[in-house]
């Protein structure tokens, strides 16, 4: 499980990620290809880190939620 300080960073990382590839995005497509010549720009690669973070995040509620009620059930048995 993702402790939330860890939590927090991943969300703000994956939101400068977005800002940055929209920024990108208005590049011209000169200096877009400038840029991707002198390997200052990996799209893929930045559209993928951003996905892996998601994809943890993600997972990671997911694993909140079933503990939630699984302790819900422990509690409610008693």
């Amino acid at each position: 499980m993702i402790e939330e300080k860890d939590r927090r960073l991943l969300k703000e990382m994956s939101k400068a990620i977005s800002h940055y590839l929209k920024a990108a995005s208005y590049l011209s497509d000169e200096t877009f290809n400038e840029l991707s010549k002198k390997k200052g720009l990996y799209w893929i690669e930045l559209e993928d880190q951003r996905e892996i973070i998601e994809t943890l995040l993600s997972q990671n509620n997911t694993e909140d939620k079933k503990d939630e009620q699984s302790r819900e059930d422990t509690e409610n048995a008693k």
